[in-house]
């Protein structure tokens, strides 16, 4: 009898797994055969590049959200917690889907695990190092030349394009490369370094279609040094909310340096950025250092 009970248990776990993996691979071919090749054949059909973005953009939440239904019960393990899911749910296109995903995890009685108390300082670490890293690609001209509008850059366009990035491009690329991908391959009992490297030349591969306007090696600096550090943010701090945060950093101040006015304003921006953000980050040290105190003392009364 409890032979039988058991052998029915890792049955119903090898078909969730299966059921999950397949998931995950539809989002992979999403990302690859689809849009990369769509990318590649179709940039100048301006009709045809809007309905593959749709399909995309569409196909993917929609994926997205089931799986993380499917997986309601371990996503800590995949490092997705309640500040993932507000993050996500704050798409504003497929805002109905997202508010549906949380309808769908009350009903199920089940929810959202509690972010890690590391979160913020490794998100603000990671946007730290997103603009800095973008400064510097900036520096070594390993950016692509791009037109610039009349626009001058400033503190308010940086958070306003931080939010539309995060809430977007983090969206669709967070939960599949840190989040499910990474998840996965750990359960298959690969290494984390070896994720580590693996998703970043993933990611990279992922926007092999920019090599139609960049020499490769610049392209490969500019795609494969941050998907290391977005990776490693999430790695730290044990949530793709962070990592979500470094992403839409990495992509809303490298938009405004290549975009926004004049260069020399929007270098002023980001460092003014990233004394903002350093100050945010001591604030937070000091806040957890002073609630583990409190911890402590707590546990010796």
């Amino acid at each position: 009898m409890a032979n039988g009970i058991q052998t029915e248990l890792i049955d119903a776990e090898k078909k969730h797994n299966v059921i999950g993996l397949t998931l995950l691979g539809a989002l992979l071919f999403l990302r690859f055969p689809f849009l990369v090749t769509a990318e590649i054949l179709f940039t100048n059909e301006i009709q045809i590049s809007f309905w593959v973005y749709i399909i995309f953009t569409s196909g993917t939440y929609i994926l997205t959200a089931f799986l993380i239904w499917w997986e309601r019960e371990r996503l800590k393990a995949y490092w997705i917690d309640l500040a993932t899911a507000i993050t996500f749910l704050c798409q504003n296109f497929y805002f109905i889907v997202g508010g549906l995903l949380f309808w769908k995890m009350k009903r199920s009685h089940a929810w959202f695990p509690t972010p890690p108390g590391r979160v913020w300082r490794w998100g603000l670490i990671g946007m730290i190092l997103a603009i800095g890293v973008n400064l510097l690609l900036m520096t070594l001209n390993l950016f692509p030349q791009q037109s610039r509008g009349n626009d001058r850059p400033d503190l308010f366009f940086l958070a306003f394009a931080f939010f539309i990035q995060t809430t977007n491009a983090a969206v669709w690329e967070e939960p599949l490369f840190r989040g499910f991908l990474w998840g996965y391959l750990r359960q298959a009992r690969w290494p984390n370094m070896v994720i580590w490297i693996f998703q970043a030349l993933l990611f990279t591969t992922g926007h092999i279609y920019y090599l139609k306007d960049e020499a490769l090696f610049p392209w490969f600096v500019r795609m494969f040094l941050p998907s290391l550090i977005i990776g490693l943010i999430a790695w730290r701090a044990k949530s793709i909310f962070a990592s979500m945060l470094t992403h839409g950093m990495f992509n809303a101040s490298g938009d405004m340096l290549l975009h926004m006015g004049s260069l020399s304003e929007a270098i002023g921006v980001c460092w003014s950025a990233i004394m903002i953000l350093v100050i945010l980050l001591i604030l937070v040290w000091i806040l957890e250092i002073m609630i583990h105190r409190k911890s402590i003392n707590n546990q010796m009364t």
